[in-house]
């Protein structure tokens, strides 16, 4: 349901003498009365949902008495931006980059966003007030690695590993943002992984390896050859005990990820494996191809379980619920899916989308996907019945990476247009 709080004349005045005309242009329909003064809303919609109690009846207070809101300095941004929060809004913009900027990532208590761009730099961002922390700068090509993960906090969020287009990953402080090690592959690194424990960074390359460093010192432990082709993707398994690859060679790889002995040899995409990821029992991995599917294998054997068809163009991104109960894909032909992950059946098709699907991931309960697109945008699905909740527009450019805060409170995107964007992502 939701909250209609309706304005008095008094209350309205006060507010149009407040707040600036740009910020609330889309809340819901206008005053008449208003419309020359600053096309301020007669009413303010505000999405009612279990975590947005205090803030629907903050605002409820408002209407009755504005004492106790009182329209000026910190107190006028608080109830605004507690407003555009619990409907859906954009709470902060991130600008800071100089060039299209790819990847997001939170750290695990949520108070940090890291971002990677084009512009050769990592920046860490205060998650609540947007500020700028630290920038990240040593890299002599991007922080971008064509949509791949290639920014990750250790599990005790004290370092960040960044993967640029180049052929070297960096660990950093991530409170100082000070340069602790540079890790050295013989081709570009695509993608970047901590082990649960955060003892051990993985990196995979063009070079066809992947590679297992000491996340502390930075010492190589191990190099795991056996792929024909550049290495795209890569992932460890919730108890840390297995590694999976994805590779242009169209095979997918499990190896110890404590010896780097490979164990299987996942046989069947007929197309380059673009992502792979656990599910949160270990016991099942999927992978996604530009051959159009998607598959589930057994973790432990390596033997095929289910294949996914339905997609008619390239599976860029797969993400398993946090109960995983559903696998959900995102494709070049506009869609994401949402599949039983214990039968491989076709539960849903997320249909909505003018531009590539870039991008999925589940909110912390499971209750919400995130997808974001080429047409621009950010969406938010519901996870069991499919149905659209909300579209987030506000990017001028394709958004290419998505991740939700470990309180699934706020959604951050990561766009062509050098910006990052902080939403309220609560649900009613």
């Amino acid at each position: 349901m939701s909250v209609l709080v309706s304005l008095p004349d008094e209350v309205r005045d006060t507010v149009v003498a407040h707040l600036p005309c740009d910020e609330v242009p889309k809340l819901c329909t206008l005053d008449k009365a208003h419309r020359d003064m600053c096309n301020l809303p007669m009413f303010w919609q505000i999405q009612y949902a279990e975590r947005h109690r205090e803030s629907v009846a903050r605002a409820s207070a408002f209407r009755a008495d504005p004492s106790v809101w009182p329209l000026e300095e910190g107190n006028r941004d608080q109830f605004r931006d507690e407003c555009l929060f619990a409907i859906g809004r954009t709470v902060k913009t991130l600008r800071g980059h100089t060039n299209m900027l790819s990847c997001v990532a939170f750290s695990p208590d949520g108070r940090t966003l890291a971002t990677g761009a084009y512009d050769n730099t990592a920046k860490l961002w205060d998650a609540q007030t947007g500020a700028l922390r630290a920038t990240l700068e040593g890299h002599d090509r991007a922080v971008f690695v064509l949509g791949f993960q290639c920014l990750a906090f250790s599990p005790d969020g004290r370092t960040l590993a960044t993967g640029p287009l180049n052929r070297y990953a960096k660990l950093w402080d991530a409170q100082t943002g000070a340069l602790g090690a540079t890790l050295e592959h013989t081709g570009w690194v695509r993608s970047v992984a901590f082990s649960p424990d955060g003892r051990t960074l993985a990196t995979v390359s063009t070079d066809s390896t992947a590679k297992l460093w000491d996340a502390q010192t930075g010492v190589l432990k191990e190099t795991l050859e056996g792929h024909t082709n550049d290495v795209y993707t890569v992932a460890f398994s919730p108890d840390g005990r297995t590694l999976a690859t994805g590779s242009d060679d169209r095979t997918a790889k499990l190896w110890d990820a404590q010896t780097g002995v490979l164990k299987e040899t996942l046989e069947g995409h007929t197309d380059l494996v673009r992502c792979v990821a656990f599910s949160p029992d270990g016991r099942t991995l999927a992978t996604g191809s530009y051959d159009n599917t998607a598959k589930l294998w057994d973790a432990q054997t390596g033997v095929l379980k289910e294949t996914l068809e339905g997609h008619t163009h390239w599976v860029r991104s797969v993400a398993f619920s946090p109960d995983g109960r559903t696998l959900a894909t995102g494709s070049d032909d506009r869609t994401a899916k949402l599949w039983d992950a214990q039968t491989g059946a076709l539960r849903e098709t997320l249909e909505g989308h003018t531009g590539w699907v870039r991008c999925v991931a589940f909110s912390p309960d499971g209750r919400t996907l995130a997808t974001g697109s080429d047409d621009r945008t950010a969406k938010l699905w519901n996870a069991q019945t499919g149905a659209l909740r909300k579209t987030l527009e506000g990017h001028t450019g394709r958004v290419r990476s998505v991740a939700f805060s470990p309180d699934g409170r706020t959604l951050a995107t990561g766009s062509d247009d050098n910006t990052a964007k902080l939403w309220g992502a609560s649900v009613s």
